[in-house]
């Protein structure tokens, strides 16, 4: 089984080490968008994560571009004239399998799935608990709550073995409206957002949704 796995990158190399670090133990090959960086060295902008991990650089255009979002659309069309499985996630979002899979290479193999769906959770500061630390990884050890994004926006189909017809921003499909994508649950899937680690804020507005983060979870990032 052959699998690509792609994100976009801006200036953030402590997470794209991240990213690097955890879909290459479950990708064969990896594609990054370099965006934004015009004027810059890229290489430099990475600061030799080039020469840790194998992956592919593709020249790209502003972030949030027009031109941006249409070469993920054809690289992930390309990609799958000979990959199985194609992954796109932003840089801060990691997806997990639920504790029924030993890994998310063991979930693709098993999933009789075309487009694989997840259940959206972000993480934040808990009362008590300090900064990330990011010299001390597994970094999700460093907190123990999460809560599960009602809104539906990270039940994102990130996963496919077919063209994937994204809306803008690549939160749901077309043919999805809000409301559907609410509805999405028990995929078997964990879409970890990191945005708000170091949040405490987020505790006080989404106490009633609090969750102890699963502990093969916080083993993994």
């Amino acid at each position: 089984m052959k699998t690509a796995a792609m994100v976009r990158f801006s200036h953030s190399k402590r997470l794209l080490e991240m990213w690097l670090k955890y879909y290459s133990r479950y990708f064969d090959d990896l594609y990054v968008f370099a965006c934004e960086l015009e004027g810059y060295d890229v290489y430099d902008e990475m600061g030799g994560l080039d020469k840790k991990y194998k992956f592919e650089i593709i020249g790209s255009d502003k972030i949030y571009s027009v031109q941006a979002h249409q070469a993920v659309f054809d690289k992930q069309e390309e990609l799958l004239r000979d990959h199985e499985w194609v992954i796109y996630t932003d840089i801060d979002e990691f997806v997990i399998p639920s504790s029924k899979y030993k890994d998310l290479r063991e979930f693709m193999e098993n999933t009789k799935r075309k487009q694989a769906f997840c259940m959206g959770y972000e993480v934040f500061m808990g009362e008590g608990e300090n900064l990330i630390d990011y010299g001390k990884p597994p970094i999700l050890k460093q907190r123990k709550y999460w809560y599960r994004d009602i809104t539906g926006t990270y039940n994102k189909p990130v996963l496919s073995r077919i063209k994937s017809d994204w809306s803008v921003g690549f939160h749901k499909l077309l043919d999805m409206s809000d409301e559907d994508v609410k509805k999405i649950d028990r995929t078997g899937l964990y879409m970890v957002h990191l945005k708000h680690i170091d949040n405490n804020e987020i505790l006080k507005e989404n106490k009633d949704l609090k969750r102890r983060i699963p502990h093969m979870v916080r083993s993994l990032i």
